[in-house]
């Protein structure tokens, strides 16, 4: 396992990253996915020690690392800035092998935002313009 540096109390991580994970989608940007089990433990923290962050439920196959095929936000998994995930890898450390999930942002349609790599699409969120 890849330890995480020294924790800042948890109301200061929440401080840090509150602001970032109630930031806008913005195509081009990178978000990343995140155990959604994991992150809630987090987000009880210090009732419920979240321990090492570990990513393997969102892979069909810990070999390949291949995401598995229906996955689904709020549910299997949460989306936060790339900026937020590595500031709980530092924290929390991540388990060895495990590569990041990351995604860009890209715009599709008029309305809608995705995060898409490849063949994979999570549709993540509606775009903040007003419709005319």
């Amino acid at each position: 396992e890849n330890q995480g540096g020294s924790n800042p109390d948890v109301e200061m991580q929440r401080i840090e990253l509150t602001p970032l994970v109630k930031m806008p989608l913005c195509p081009g940007d990178s978000w990343c996915l995140i155990d959604f089990k994991w992150f809630m433990k987090w987000k009880r923290y210090p009732d419920n020690y979240p321990g090492t962050i570990d990513n393997a439920k969102l892979f069909a196959g810990s070999e390949t690392q291949t995401l598995k095929k229906y996955c689904m936000n709020k549910v299997d998994y949460e989306l936060i800035p790339i900026a937020d995930w590595n500031k709980l890898v530092n924290w929390y450390g991540f388990i060895e092998g495990q590569r990041p999930i990351d995604r860009k942002v890209v715009e599709y349609e008029e309305y809608l935002k995705y995060c898409k790599s490849r063949s994979l699409s999570f549709r993540v969120g509606a775009i903040s313009k007003e419709r005319p």
